[in-house]
């Protein structure tokens, strides 16, 4: 079955998927809105690409030219089935009348993946934003979401009772399982996300400041990049903790797995509602705890007192509490890192997921 990924190439879900989806026997091609900066070679991509202007008639004139792009690669390799991960990487509307009118985008697939229906939701005045989502969606085939939350998010742009099938971006447990820790003496905590004010990482140097009063061998790697970069590294400073924390900058994807494995426990202090925690599933699949915020669809991921804490956030006491709570009990670590993985394995395991969108490809092909 040929099945062609509208997306982007530059994107570890994107490639994931691909290379899953490949390994079962689908012909897989990426339709890409960025340049294969990353240098994937092992998944066939075509680059279509558009550079966004500050100018909203020429920005929309733009994916005028590149829908167009985008419909002569479809007619010309005429795949069986054409999955959009992410409505962000098209323009709705124009591929939207695609779906509708093109016989060619028939067997389209549209997968929901969080900020582009969340954000929209959370910006209301835009009416032209969301009356354009809802017209792509609407004529898709079939619709998916990462979580339950992102599926009723999603099913306020489409018709009453519409089927919405849940299939999270799945965890690869063979590449993400449990490892001995190489430092025993030392308590690591980590964090892995960009570093926007959305994920909240000055929440957790906030919290570190009191975690290492009550346990001085802490240690607190922050692995990514972003605007905040050079304000959390001045915060550290001056709560003179800067020599407990370590700033790894960006980590690719395929090293995760390393870097995890130091970990005692595993932070995610996210302050926005966040559809998923791809993360956090990581972490669990490595035995590691997690503390965690309770917003958008994380409670889905880390289950609060079974496979780690859930706290309120913007609370940097609680966010310290949690992680002073897993510090001081080895046995307690021990207990809600195995209880993640089964966790994983039994809900996200990236083997099963790829599973339900092979059923779901050959349920919407002709």
């Amino acid at each position: 079955m040929k099945v062609y990924i509208v997306s982007t190439i530059c994107n570890a879900h994107v490639i994931r998927w691909a290379r899953a989806l490949k390994e079962k026997g689908f012909d897989i091609t990426v339709v890409s809105s960025e340049p294969n900066t990353w240098g994937v070679s092992d998944i066939p991509v075509v680059e279509s690409l558009i550079s966004p202007s500050r100018y909203r008639l020429l920005n929309f004139v733009k994916h005028i030219f590149r829908s167009y792009e985008i419909y002569t690669t479809v007619k010309r390799a005429k795949p069986d089935i054409i999955h959009f991960h992410s409505l962000d990487y098209v323009h709705p509307l124009i591929v939207g009348l695609l779906l509708k009118y093109s016989r060619h985008f028939r067997n389209s697939i549209i997968s929901t993946w969080g900020t582009d229906i969340i954000g929209a939701l959370d910006q209301k005045r835009n009416w032209w934003e969301l009356s354009t989502k809802t017209y792509f969606l609407s004529n898709a085939k079939a619709v998916t979401a990462t979580t339950k939350y992102l599926a009723a998010a999603t099913a306020q742009f489409l018709p009453k009772n519409s089927t919405i099938h849940i299939i999270p971006f799945g965890i690869d447990c063979n590449k993400f399982k449990t490892r001995a820790k190489p430092d025993q003496n030392t308590l690591h905590i980590g964090f892995i996300k960009h570093l926007l004010p959305n994920y909240g990482p000055d929440y957790l140097v906030k919290a570190m400041a009191e975690v290492i009063r009550k346990h001085p061998d802490a240690r607190l790697t922050m692995v990514g990049h972003g605007p905040m970069d050079s304000e959390l590294k001045k915060m550290a400073i001056e709560l003179d903790i800067e020599n407990h924390v370590i700033f790894r900058g960006y980590v690719q994807n395929e090293h995760i797995p390393d870097i995890l494995a130091q970990l005692d426990i595993f932070v995610m202090p996210t302050t926005c509602n966040e559809a998923f925690g791809v993360a956090a599933l990581e972490a669990q699949a490595m035995e590691i705890p997690v503390v965690a915020t309770k917003v958008g669809g994380i409670a889905e991921a880390v289950l609060d007192s079974v496979t780690g804490i859930l706290v309120a956030p913007e609370d940097h006491n609680q966010l310290a509490a949690a992680i002073i709570d897993l510090a001081g009990d080895i046995n307690k670590r021990g207990a809600m890192g195995k209880a993640g993985r089964i966790h994983v394995e039994k809900n996200f395991n990236l083997a099963e997921n790829v599973v339900r969108f092979e059923h779901l490809y050959e349920e919407n092909s002709d």
